[in-house]
Order: structure tokens, then C-alpha cells, then sequence
């Protein structure tokens, strides 16, 4: 065993199950462990090892626990079975075949005759139970362990209520994903193929990024079935070493004392001379400071930067070092986020003038980051542009955004192509109506109703009324959703025959129905004689209108003779 650090080691034997296992402890970062390699083993099992440090002896940026495993192949021609088949060199067409076969005693076997031209058409190749059943398995057992689970509490991030849609996936990406947490760009090159000369010589140059540490170079080459592998590791250091500490983001309005570490890795005392650059979203005023380091030595000095106030933006914070003729600089992006979240209000009004003014001055916002777009229209329409903007931007994609997405544009593409013409000049409303019907197929279960996510096997009741109403509305503008619609009807009925203590989605199910021709009447009665009372307003809305597609207009006059009441203002969730 060879181990990166000294610990307690967990190894064992395993194929479909654990065969055997050991616990041994490293002193050092090698180490030996018998085991008995049994006839059981072939063709292959798998070892793997498990190794653990102390808490007490991780250190800060160390690891505390490594994994590995690695194939052991066993021996195991002695099941190779001789076969000895002995059959005549020729014979006539019409004439008899005799074959035979020298097996060991007690043996089954089968012979076949088929014909060549057959086996080279099809590239068949013999069949080899042999190579079949001692072929190299793959290791049965899952091993894991609790460090993937070791992320930020995101109940605290999100807030008290919970995350819809794609928004609790993407609060959790922003502690998994790197793009937004790296500020050292990774340094790496690849020179692509290349070709000896005549004196074996490959000649290839990179130029480096400013970067400090180490570099390994690996080379592989390939000579016609020839293969090496060839490493080596390069230090990149420079004799002058600056550090500067900046925080991940600041506001608007923030002012922060940046700490600049500076080392004198040159070979005598020196003076060195410390200056700031700050473009962008924030600024400084500080001066170049001149510091006395002896060899061998580092010392810290503070600079101040203070982000301006705005909108925000990125900074761009160049600190450079210099000492006769070395010279160290370090540039470092650094967002700048608003102080306040972002704000958007939409206003209507109309003009009977050719001039005059709209909708009042917009207050409370921060001066400067005040942006306004204006349209105008002799459609009435008009007023939902912005709103229509935002559904088709939004970035999440369950079945119900994805539905909700394109829900408008089976009735209102063409206002989307004259108030949103840059979201649909590649994408026109009608492709991107039918992507919604195919992205949904992935999130039909095998019960006919609609999941929230692709591949979810149990259906969402209230989601799959939903997506139901919008593929009937698709049908009914030209848009095919092959199968989908009949399967997703057959769990209307089943659901419409349900009555579960939320009768909100029973009442969609029921409109769906009424809506796709095909109502369910004796279930509307008995929701409306037996469980009316039960009723949401909402409920109630729906099983009306299920009545009034079937043409009862008596009934949902009844059900709507008091008008649900209609909360104002939006709605955070629920069903709207």
C-alpha cells in the first residue's frame, strides 16, 4: 500500500459483497496486507482501501480521509474446457456430415453449422461462454461517506418559506459550483501533437500567466504500438512575492482596509515600494508606501478602497511591488453588488395627445441606476410587454415554468415578436411552444400524469391538470403532442374519481375532462351536491366552468351566483 499520509486503513476484498476485510494502521505512508486469494475470486475481484487520519492531525487546506481501488485479476484457466471437434476436410452437397466433438466426461454440449458467408456478412463473432462468464466483472459494492453531505445549512440562504422550481437547486449550486469562487485562474497548457525530428527532439513553448507554485509537465508518446509516460514537476516562483487579501464582494458604500503581504525572497535587505490601481466600481486614495525588508522576510501594510456608489459593477484592483529592478504585480477582479436589491415597477397609462406625460417620476430608487424602457402601442395588450419579457426569461424549467413559459404564446405569439422581438428572433413562438410539449414528454410518468422534474416517477396531481390544460390548449391552436395527451387524460379520470382533502386538484382534473369533450359528469354532481361546501373559491370556479363546457349553463350559474372573492396584490406560491 502506498498512502499520501500515515493513518488508519480500512482495506477489503470485494466483487458482488465484501469477501474479506482488514484493519490495519500506517505508521508510515507505506504498508503490507496478506490476504488468501480463494478459487471463488475468478475471474477478478476488486481491493479497495479506506484510510483515516485523526482530526487532531488534519491540518488547515489538508485532507482527512483518501479512498482507492484497484483490480486484482485471478488465474482461472484451469475452467478453460478442451474441445476437440474432429470433422471430415470435405464432403459431398446431398451427402451425410459426421462430426465429433472430444469433451470431458459428463460434459453438455452443442454444436451449430452455420453458414460462413452468413457469419462474415453479419460480423458474428463464435460464441465464447468461456469469455462471456469469467469476463472482468465490476465492483458490486458501493462504498461512500458524509463528505458530499458537509455543505452550508441553505435553510438559512433561502429564507423561512420554501424554494420553488429550480431555485433551491440553484441557491445549492452557488456553494458546489467553482465559476463563481475562483479567483485564481487555473494555469494549464497543451501543446497538441507534435513530431520528433530527426534527432528526437520536440521543441514546444508556453507562456505563463502570473502564477505562483508548481507546475507538473507530463509527456506521453506513441511509437506505432509503443507507449511512454514521462513527468517532471517546475516550481514558478518569483524572487519578490506579493499578496494581496481581498474579500469576495463588497456594496455599495463599503470602505474596507485591504491587506498587502509582501516577501523578500531576493538574497539581501532591500527597500520595496508598494502602489494601488483602482478602476471601475470602486476607487482608493492611497499613495505608494516604501518598506524596509530584510532577506528572507515579509511584512504586511494596509491599503484602503472604498466602493462607490452606484449600481455596482467590477472592480479592477492592481497592486504593484517594486524594488530596483524587480518588479511583482497581482491584479484581482472584485464584484461590487448594490447595496439595495434590484426594483422593478411597471406603469400604464395612455395619451390622447400626441405628447404628455405617462405615469409620475419613479421614486425610491438610488440615483444614477435608474433605467426606463418605454413602449407604446394602439393595442391594449401592450401593458402585459414587461410581464411578458420576464416569463420569457425565466430561467427555471420544471412543469410547471416549462408549461407557464409557453403557455402565452400558443394565443399571443405574435405580441411577442412586436414586445419581446429579442428573445424570439432565433427561436420563433411556435418552436418554442413545441420545445415546451417535448421537454414535458420527459416528465410524463408511467401513470400519465406529469412530475415536477424529468425522470420523476411519482406524478404531481395539481402539475399534471395543469400541463393537461396546456397541451389541450396546444391541440386546439395545431401543435401535435404525440401520445401525451390521451395518456395524460386517463389520469384526469382516475384523478377526477379521487377525494383527497385538497378537492383543488380533483376540480381541474374535472375541467380538463370537460374541456378535452369528455366530462365526467357524475363525479362533477357529486363534488357539487355532496362536497360543495368543501369548495375553494377556486374549486368552485373550475367545477363551474367544467359545467358550462358541457354545456350546463344552470349549474354554473348556481355555483357562481357569490363570486369567489379574489384576493389583491400577488401571490407568492400556492395555485394561482
Amino acid at each position: 500500500m502506498r498512502a499520501p499520509f500515515p493513518g488508519k486503513l480500512l482495506v477489503a476484498v470485494e466483487g458482488n459483497f465484501i469477501n474479506d476485510a482488514r484493519i490495519v494502521t500506517l505508521d508510515g505512508n507505506t504498508g503490507e496486507v496478506r490476504f488468501p486469494v480463494k478459487q471463488e475470486y475468478a475471474p477478478n475481484v476488486h481491493v479497495t482501501a479506506m484510510l483515516l487520519r485523526k482530526a487532531t492531525d488534519i491540518g488547515e487546506g489538508s485532507v482527512g480521509r483518501a479512498f482507492g481501488a484497484i483490480p486484482l485479476l485471478v488465474d482461472n484457466l484451469s475452467n478453460k474446457m478442451s474441445l476437440n471437434v474432429d470433422a471430415p476436410a470435405e464432403v459431398r452437397p446431398e451427402s451425410e456430415l459426421s462430426l465429433s466433438v472430444k469433451a470431458e466426461p459428463g460434459a453438455v454440449v452443442t454444436i451449430a453449422a452455420v453458414d460462413e458467408g452468413i457469419m462474415q456478412l453479419s460480423g458474428s463473432e463464435d460464441p465464447d461462454p468461456f469469455g462471456f462468464f469469467y469476463a472482468r466483472r465490476a465492483l458490486g459494492v458501493e462504498s461512500a461517506d458524509t463528505f458530499a453531505m458537509l455543505y452550508p445549512d441553505l435553510a438559512r440562504v433561502m429564507g423561512a418559506s420554501d424554494a420553488g422550481g429550480g431555485m433551491a437547486m440553484m441557491a445549492e449550486s452557488r456553494f458546489m459550483r467553482t465559476e463563481g469562487i475562483r479567483r485564481v485562474k487555473p494555469v494549464s497548457f497543451w501543446s497538441g501533437p507534435l513530431t520528433a525530428g530527426n534527432d528526437g527532439t520536440v521543441n514546444y513553448t508556453a507562456k505563463l500567466p502570473d502564477f505562483q507554485g508548481a507546475l507538473r509537465i507530463v509527456a506521453v508518446g506513441l511509437d506505432g504500438k509503443r507507449f511512454g509516460t514521462g513527468k517532471t514537476i517546475t516550481r514558478v516562483r518569483s524572487p519578490l512575492a506579493l499578496t494581496p487579501t481581498l474579500p469576495r464582494f463588497m456594496a455599495t458604500g463599503d470602505s474596507i482596509e485591504m491587506p498587502v503581504t509582501v516577501r523578500n525572497d531576493m538574497g539581501s535587505d532591500a527597500a520595496v515600494t508598494v502602489n494601488v490601481n483602482v478602476t471601475g466600481a470602486a476607487s482608493s486614495e492611497a499613495k505608494p508606501s516604501t518598506m524596509q525588508l530584510r532577506a528572507g522576510t515579509e511584512d504586511t501594510i494596509y491599503i484602503p478602497i472604498t466602493a462607490n456608489d452606484g449600481a455596482g459593477g467590477k472592480a479592477s484592483v492592481t497592486v504593484t511591488a517594486t524594488s530596483g529592478k524587480e518588479s511583482r504585480s497581482v491584479s484581482t477582479d472584485l464584484p461590487v453588488r448594490p447595496a439595495l436589491p434590484f426594483k422593478r415597477d411597471n406603469a400604464f397609462g395612455s395619451l390622447s395627445q400626441p405628447e404628455g406625460q405617462l405615469v409620475p417620476e419613479a421614486e425610491g430608487y438610488v440615483p444614477g441606476t435608474l433605467t426606463r424602457s418605454v413602449t407604446l402601442s394602439r393595442m391594449p395588450m401592450a401593458r402585459f410587454a414587461g410581464k411578458l419579457k420576464h416569463l420569457l426569461r425565466y430561467p427555471y424549467g420544471c412543469a410547471e415554468q416549462t408549461a407557464s413559459r409557453a403557455f402565452p404564446l400558443i394565443r399571443f405569439g405574435k405580441l411577442a415578436e412586436a414586445f419581446a422581438p429579442e428573445l424570439v428572433k432565433d427561436r420563433s413562438p411556435a418552436f418554442m411552444v413545441q420545445s415546451a410539449i417535448m421537454r414535458l414528454v420527459t416528465m410524463q410518468t408511467g401513470s400519465g400524469g406529469f412530475g415536477f422534474w424529468p425522470g420523476g416517477e411519482e406524478p404531481q396531481p395539481w402539475v399534471s391538470a395543469y400541463v393537461t390544460h396546456f397541451l389541450l390548449e396546444a391541440k386546439q391552436a395545431g401543435y401535435t403532442s404525440p401520445g401525451m395527451l390521451q395518456r395524460a387524460l386517463g389520469y384526469m379520470r382516475s384523478l377526477a374519481t379521487q377525494r383527497p382533502n385538497d378537492l383543488r386538484p380533483t376540480a381541474y382534473a374535472l375541467f380538463t375532462l370537460a374541456k378535452a369533450g369528455t366530462p365526467d359528469r357524475g363525479s362533477m354532481d357529486e363534488l357539487r351536491d355532496k362536497r360543495l361546501a368543501k369548495l375553494s373559491p377556486l374549486s368552485r370556479t373550475l367545477l363551474a366552468c367544467a359545467y358550462a363546457l358541457s354545456g350546463d349553463m344552470e349549474s354554473f350559474n348556481a355555483l357562481l351566483a357569490e363570486l369567489p372573492e379574489v384576493k389583491d396584490g400577488r401571490e407568492d406560491g400556492g395555485r394561482m
